[in-house]
């Protein structure tokens, strides 16, 4: 016999049942147990809302209460307590209905004897003890669906079934609320350090830390890693997240200690707000990560709200070579035309050609964006064959239109003048669509020359033998070494905006633009001003007698037909302003 004291509620309107009841537990050595009785439906329920019972023993045919009805009303109260069915009744499908709606087990009157009661209670306590593991069990197993193991926070199944709840709610009140993505910055370093039994530690506290920084009815889950979801409700502006945000940045920084190590720690944060960025769960979290990679980006330890421009800043810094190709063969690369003008004249005499991607996403991007990558991932040649491919097609449509000639300056890129069949390329292009040399202006810079400058000469010299002339791009910018004037084989110098600016702005800039025109004219090269803005400009490279200029005071690059109506149209529109 324990010793251990269980309280028994048995239930039996039958007086002489009760007392056999009571006698066959009290010979029993299996427990010792604490008896109350209830003689109805009505006193039943009085007990049970007022004491805990380890067992009940109940009779199904009570005066206020008849058959499994009688089980229902019991377990309503106490669920979890088992239930012995007596029953003066031997009947099967009775028994079978009663443990199907949760008694223990289920005995005839006339079958009772201190053997029989004895058995059916440990059986039932026993079955009881093991429904409670099982139930047990499966909430935690359910539990396990839903929360991270390693911390026990909400993990990202529970965290989406909250976003949704909450922006289900939000759009009924017309409330905020904001998505907040952390990540502990150079975690892997503490890892490879430390080993993962620390870094866990660290994760473990670093979750206790962003509870302890939000509210109870906000929800702090852990996506992956080292990386952390926060959702904050009920947000009335953004220096409210701002303030939380900080104050998780402040709390992250507090050195931990995990044993006899310590540990200093910071994260990077992005933020998103309903409903001013997005009115979706999946674009709210895409803007909110979007946030923390500019965050991360921009030096760590920091926060940042999301931005409309971030997704096309990291669209363009994680651009890769399959992404370009793929641009190419789709043909999203545009040629634009920027008109050059005589300065003695204003007429149009010519046009610079210029590659743009047309992204279906983020539009119009220029070339800064994408060469730098394309030149990285060795694609920017296919670019450079796809944008003169385009050219020369345009030329050859604007010769079969009767079209007064056009010169048109284009850009050889480093890659092509390390090509050691360039000219045979370029020479067999121009002969497919008819193309005279003399129209075509190749534009090389002086960075791009020196990549292999024997190779560059060479190529060049092949180029101009054809009848191509060659200018020598962005004079002024950078170094500008005065010494590949002499080396290379150049027919037109072409000054950077950059010096272009200076006039009216810097005396001594002004003087050393009139000194490059100068010495340009000493060395028979022709002379454009690339990036003229203003009148101020343009009047001075007039009087300094350059040749040719573009610039956003004239035109800006436009699209082939819309120059092609501006300078084919009639003569009067070939007349710069």
């Amino acid at each position: 016999m324990t010793n251990k004291k269980w309280h028994v509620l048995i239930v039996e309107d039958n007086p002489g049942d009760r007392r056999l009841i009571e006698v066959y537990l009290q010979v029993t050595s299996l427990h010792k147990y604490a008896l109350t009785f209830a003689e109805n439906m009505q006193q039943t329920l009085s007990v049970l809302e007022t004491q805990e019972f380890n067992l009940i023993i109940l009779d199904l045919t009570l005066p206020d209460s008849q058959g499994i009805e009688t089980l229902f009303h019991v377990r309503s109260l106490h669920p979890e307590v088992p239930i012995i069915i007596l029953s003066g009744i031997g009947d099967e499908e009775l028994s079978i209905n009663a443990i199907q709606s949760g008694a223990q087990d289920f005995i005839v009157k006339e079958h009772l004897d201190e053997h029989s009661l004895s058995r059916s209670i440990q059986y039932a306590l026993e079955r009881h003890r093991l429904l409670q593991e099982l139930k047990k069990a499966h909430e935690w197993e359910e539990h396990l669906a839903f929360h991270d193991p390693l911390t026990d926070l909400p993990n990202r199944f529970l965290m989406m079934d909250r976003l949704n709840s909450t922006l289900k709610l939000a759009k009924r009140n017309k409330s905020r609320f904001s998505i907040l993505f952390i990540d502990l910055d150079n975690f892997k370093n503490i890892n490879d350090s430390f080993g993962h039994t620390i870094g866990d530690e660290l994760l473990k506290n670093v979750a206790n830390r962003l509870k302890n920084a939000v509210r109870e009815s906000d929800t702090v889950a852990r996506i992956s890693g080292d990386e952390f979801m926060i959702l904050l409700q009920d947000v009335s502006d953004e220096q409210g997240i701002d303030a939380v945000a900080g104050k998780i940045l402040f709390e992250l920084a507090k050195k931990l200690l995990i044993g006899k190590l310590e540990i200093s720690i910071s994260a990077s944060i992005g933020f998103s707000i309903y409903p001013e960025n997005g009115n979706d769960i999946n674009t709210l979290i895409q803007r909110a990560d979007c946030a923390l990679y500019v965050a991360k980006d921009r030096g760590k330890n920091t926060f940042q709200k999301y931005e409309d421009m971030f997704e096309k800043d990291i669209f363009i810094s994680k651009m890769g070579k399959n992404l370009l190709v793929n641009a190419i063969e789709n043909k999203e690369f545009l040629v634009y035309f920027q008109p050059q003008i005589s300065v003695k004249n204003r007429d149009i005499v010519g046009a610079e050609a210029l590659v743009r991607w047309n992204h279906a996403m983020y539009g119009l991007l220029l070339p800064h964006s994408f060469i730098p990558h394309a030149e990285n991932n060795a694609v920017q040649h296919l670019i450079d064959d796809y944008v003169f491919t385009i050219v020369c097609q345009e030329m050859q449509s604007w010769h079969e239109g009767n079209f007064p000639p056009m010169n048109i300056s284009i850009n050889l890129s480093a890659g092509q003048l390390m090509k050691k069949n360039l000219v045979e390329e370029v020479n067999h292009k121009v002969r497919q669509f008819g193309i005279e040399p003399s129209q075509l202006v190749f534009e090389i810079t002086e960075s791009n020359a020196l990549s292999n400058l024997e190779m560059t000469i060479e190529n060049l010299i092949g180029l101009q033998h054809l009848g191509f002339q060659i200018a020598i791009d962005d004079f002024g910018k950078g170094y500008s070494s005065l010494s590949y004037l002499n080396r290379l084989p150049l027919d037109i110098l072409k000054i950077d905006r950059s010096l272009i600016r200076e006039v009216g702005q810097n005396a001594r800039g002004t003087i050393i633009l009139s000194s490059v025109i100068s010495m340009a004219r000493k060395l028979h090269l022709a002379v454009v001003a690339e990036g003229v803005e203003n009148g101020e400009q343009f009047d001075f490279i007039a009087n300094e007698a350059c040749d040719l200029a573009q610039g956003f005071y004239f035109w800006r690059p436009m699209p082939a037909r819309e120059f092609a109506t501006l300078v084919f149209s009639s003569p009067e529109a070939r007349v710069a302003c």
